[in-house]
């Protein structure tokens, strides 16, 4: 028996759906903030009913969530895509590195975190919506890499503070200079140089804190 196979399968509606919602609801929150920003709105712009909104996101403080974790999924910055091999820690560290300051770097991203800034005033809670959605969980995903790699072991709450240590230093001038416009003076080489600086520190710490724990 021949079985005839479907022809001009894509995506299903509804996942299509869900993408016209988060790209609308991405561009209103920059565009009215988040307060300004409601479900009947973000319908209206995504070309949809309201009930198909609610039917993926139950309230819009998820789907400001869903937006900030799809900004991170786009640089591959989540767990499902990004790459950290346990056996090559130095080649993983510049590889998020080098994500990171490709997401810091994004147009949108800098102007979510002005945007956030001025709804904080009146929406306090959003500030750790956004914090979860974003620092949070690149910490959480790397603090976990720490504890499986075994070059150099150390327990989960050295591997918290090690990965703090590593986004702050990536960021260091830059991330402010960045949301004050003021990027201009950074050459090109600059990022792979600042990475690769920031991985060697970041190695020395690891190998210290181990060497720290082992003599205990």
């Amino acid at each position: 028996m021949t079985t005839t196979k479907k022809q001009g399968a894509g995506r299903p509606k509804s996942e299509e759906k869900k993408e016209q919602i988060l790209k609308a609801a991405s561009t209103l929150f920059l565009e009215c903030g988040f307060a300004s920003t409601s479900m009947d709105l973000v319908a209206n712009r995504a070309g949809v009913s309201k009930q198909t909104v609610y039917s993926h996101f139950e309230n819009k403080d998820r789907l400001y969530v869903a937006v900030i974790e799809g900004k991170c999924s786009q640089y591959c910055f989540d767990e499902d895509n990004l790459q950290l091999n346990p056996e090559d820690l130095e080649t993983s560290l510049k590889h998020l590195g080098h994500q990171f300051i490709k997401l810091l770097s994004d147009p949108e991203v800098i102007a979510t975190y002005k945007a956030l800034i001025g709804d904080i005033g009146n929406n306090p809670h959003i500030a750790e919506l956004f914090y979860s959605a974003g620092s949070r969980r690149g910490r959480k995903i790397l603090a976990d890499y720490f504890v499986l790699q075994e070059r150099y072991p150390i327990p989960q709450d050295v591997a918290e503070k090690v990965s703090i240590l590593f986004f702050s230093t990536l960021k260091g001038e830059f991330h402010i200079r960045n949301l004050l416009g003021l990027t201009s003076e950074y050459p090109p080489h600059y990022f792979k140089q600042h990475v690769n600086q920031v991985v060697e520190w970041i190695l020395l710490c690891l190998a210290h804190e181990s060497n720290k724990l082992s003599k205990q």
